[in-house]
């Protein structure tokens, strides 16, 4: 059963990068510029080539890849633009209410699944 059980973690770590890659080239396929999202169109092209530059944009797609998962290994999230701080944190803060309410709906839907079951059965 361990050994089992094993196997099947180490068959996930594929499948989690194929979701990882997919993810990355998905939202590289998406149009426009992470730049453009945050600056006002009326910024200086050099002031957008600058943040492309900093956001490490101008490199290669493979290069981004590989930083990008590297930053994912080391859970490294980067920073939110929209919050103006680490998103670790932003999911440290949010991971407790998203416990409770998951278990909250567990323990509904197994009630409410049992007590279906005994009144069908």
């Amino acid at each position: 059963m361990l050994s089992y059980a094993g196997r099947r973690l180490l068959l996930a770590i594929p499948t989690i990068l194929g979701v990882c890659t997919l993810l990355f080239f998905a939202l590289h396929a998406a149009p426009g510029d992470p730049a453009d999202r945050f600056l006002d169109p009326r910024f200086p092209t050099d002031v957008r080539d600058a943040m492309s530059h900093n956001l490490g944009l101008d490199r290669p797609l493979g290069i981004q890849y590989l930083r990008w998962l590297g930053s994912l290994v080391r859970l490294d999230f980067g920073h939110s633009f929209a919050q103006g701080r680490p998103v670790l944190t932003i999911l440290g803060e949010a991971i407790p209410n998203t416990i409770v309410l998951c278990g909250t709906s567990l323990v509904l839907v197994f009630g409410l699944g049992i007590g279906l079951g005994v009144v069908s059965a």
